[in-house]
């Protein structure tokens, strides 16, 4: 009997499809790599908008700045709006900042397991004075200081929330910070070498108030600089992937890890 003649088996050394239909690895990696960016770009524009607009006040003044408080010159500049609308985004974008700083400390800790009461309190309460200190930066931003009593009194009380809460979240922003061993030493030496003349500075403002205005100035500008800085926190220990669920409530990225 003839015996068939087998043909050669053919081994195929690539799929019938394409590996790259179906695969989203590289559009989730852009993805990441987006909202990575626009992480990092809030703490700068929303500390930009502030700087920018202090600068544009002082610019436009009549007396130094030693002369002269922010409230008087936001009340004297015209269109109102010229101020309004880039402090209203700044204190927006600090606001997203605050709640991503929150959650990252927090992802911090739980990955090292040592996520204890006292740092959840503190935590909390840190991010708590931030978010309610822009809410008073809001209300004195919204009210003039030379308009009527009802007015003025909402300035007050919002200049009160900012400098007050703003100085509490400052120092309970630095214990957090201290505790977090993966920073290098230099950016917890630098953000608290800015927390001592800020909370210095509202101190003396708050104490004599139209003999110190050039504090004020100084510790709006200090603490807009602070709060840029933590685009290189950001940059160090990258949480975007947890902030980003947090935001969309797609739930916590933290069982991942």
């Amino acid at each position: 009997m003839a015996k068939t003649a087998q043909k050669p088996s053919i081994s195929r050394k690539k799929p019938l499809l394409p590996q790259t239909v179906g695969d989203t690895s590289n559009k989730g990696s852009k993805c990441s790599a987006c909202g990575r960016f626009i992480l990092l770009m809030f703490p700068i524009l929303g500390a930009a908008m502030v700087i920018t607009i202090l600068f544009l006040l002082s610019y436009h003044l009549d007396n130094s700045v030693q002369d002269e408080s922010i409230s008087g010159a936001m009340a004297d500049h015209e269109p109102y709006w010229e101020v309004v609308l880039p402090l209203s985004l700044g204190a927006f974008f600090i606001f997203i900042v605050t709640i991503s700083r929150n959650i990252q400390i927090g992802i911090y800790h739980r990955r090292r397991k040592s996520e204890i009461t006292r740092v959840r309190i503190m935590n909390f309460v840190a991010a708590s004075a931030n978010i309610l200190a822009y809410v008073g930066f809001m209300l004195l931003t919204l009210y003039k200081i030379d308009g009527d009593d009802a007015e003025e009194k909402m300035h007050i009380v919002g200049a009160c929330m900012y400098f007050g809460l703003g100085c509490l979240y400052f120092i309970l922003h630095d214990i957090l910070l201290l505790e977090q061993t993966h920073y290098p030493f230099c950016i917890k030496v630098v953000l608290i070498m800015i927390t001592v003349p800020t909370v210095f500075s509202c101190i003396l403002f708050g104490y004599k108030q139209e003999e110190a205005f050039i504090f004020e100035w100084i510790a709006v500008a200090l603490y807009a600089i602070y709060v840029g800085l933590f685009s290189v926190l950001f940059y160090i220990d990258p949480a975007d992937d947890e902030i980003r669920d947090f935001f969309f409530c797609r739930g916590t990225g933290t069982a991942k890890k």
